[in-house]
């Protein structure tokens, strides 16, 4: 199997059944035609699924895959995870600027880590 977009996403807090976050339509990534545009919008669909997770929990999944975020229904805590994701450089974003929330009180380490994606002049992480 080849795959160039590959997310990570591992959960730090439960998502439990109904509770939202996580959804897909499982099976498109290997799917050769697109979803119907009446599909989008539409968190009613029967082919939508909910990923219930405990916290610690990892889904790893390919950009291909229909997916999307269900609206956060669980008063007693909120909704965390940490995503990575990973692609060949020859996709990855570009070093385009992009509108941030102000990060004077991060570290230069935090700030390098919390750069945008791309491959070049990214200086390393120490």
């Amino acid at each position: 199997m080849h795959n160039g977009l590959v997310v990570v996403s591992y959960a730090l807090a439960d998502v439990p059944v109904g509770a939202g976050g996580f959804c897909c339509i499982p099976g498109t990534h290997t799917s050769l035609y697109p979803e119907p545009p009446s599909w989008f919008g539409r968190l009613d669909h029967p082919l939508i699924e909910h990923v219930p997770l405990h916290a610690g929990d990892v889904v790893v999944f390919t950009e291909a895959l229909a997916h999307g975020t269900m609206p956060w229904t669980l008063h007693s805590h909120e909704r965390r995870a940490v995503l990575l994701t990973y692609a060949p450089g020859y996709m990855q974003w570009s070093q385009a600027p992009q509108v941030a929330a102000d990060r004077t009180r991060l570290s230069a380490r935090q700030q390098a880590i919390l750069a945008p994606a791309g491959m070049w002049e990214r200086p390393p992480i120490a």
